[in-house]
Formats: structure tokens, C-alpha cells, sequence
């Protein structure tokens, strides 16, 4: 896997975490959110 293609890993499904996760997404890169408590 090169760099540009590789999920950008987020820890945290706060909102903070989750509106990164959003506008990385948009911006058109893959996103994983970790989140400890369902």
C-alpha cells in the first residue's frame, strides 16, 4: 500500500472525531473511527 492510499485512522467518535472523519471523507480519503464505548 503506498501513503495516498492508506485509511487515515481516527481514536475518538466524539464530535470532534466525527466531523474530521466527515470532511476527510468528503475531501474524498478513506477513514476509520476507533471508538472504545458503543
Amino acid at each position: 500500500m503506498s501513503p495516498s492510499n492508506r485509511p487515515i485512522v481516527i481514536c475518538g467518535a466524539g464530535p470532534v472525531g466525527l466531523l474530521l472523519g466527515n470532511l476527510l471523507g468528503k475531501a474524498g480519503l478513506s477513514v476509520v473511527i476507533l471508538e472504545q464505548r458503543l
